[in-house]
């Protein structure tokens, strides 16, 4: 589980590229008419998630398994 900590005191890069995704209308209706601090934690919980999925598809557990190259 991520937790809201994680981002404090974490660098982050620029966001500077766009990625998107089909959501239904209604859940889009209810995103827009969020108060911009709620805004704001949803971006940083999609980064943190997005990040978590990267980080596990590339494990891998031969590095904390073997010394062998």
């Amino acid at each position: 589980m991520i937790k809201r900590d994680d981002l404090k005191g974490l660098r982050l890069d620029k966001c500077s590229e766009d990625y998107s995704i089909r959501i239904p209308e209604v859940l889009k209706k209810h995103l827009d008419n969020l108060p911009a601090h709620s805004k704001a934690s949803l971006k940083e919980e999609l980064l943190l998630v997005m990040a978590k999925m990267v980080h596990e598809n590339n494990f891998n557990p031969e590095m904390y398994l073997s010394t062998q190259d």
